[in-house]
């Protein structure tokens, strides 16, 4: 039986370092809002997130594609960090 996807706000709860990345992005893409008083940022990012990501049958699409660049940035600074030793 296949696995359910994890959703968005599972996926962010409790990760720092992910939220911090989900929270450049944003504001790369000049996406990212204030936080209002009295939200928490996960909150605050969710809510950004759902603003941004498509709706119907696309958001699943544009889910798993954020997931796989978070996958790729990880990926990425771990291979920068690495020592090769000859």
């Amino acid at each position: 039986m296949a696995r359910q996807p994890q959703s968005i706000e599972e996926w962010l709860k409790g990760h720092k370092e992910r939220q911090d990345w989900i929270d450049q992005e944003l504001r790369n893409e000049g996406l990212r809002r204030f936080t209002e008083v009295g939200q928490s940022r996960v909150d605050a990012l969710i809510s950004d997130l759902n603003q941004a990501l498509p709706e119907g049958a696309d958001r699943a699409e544009a889910i798993r594609r954020l997931k796989l660049r978070w996958r790729v940035f990880k990926c990425t600074q771990k291979n920068e960090t690495s020592v090769v030793v000859n």
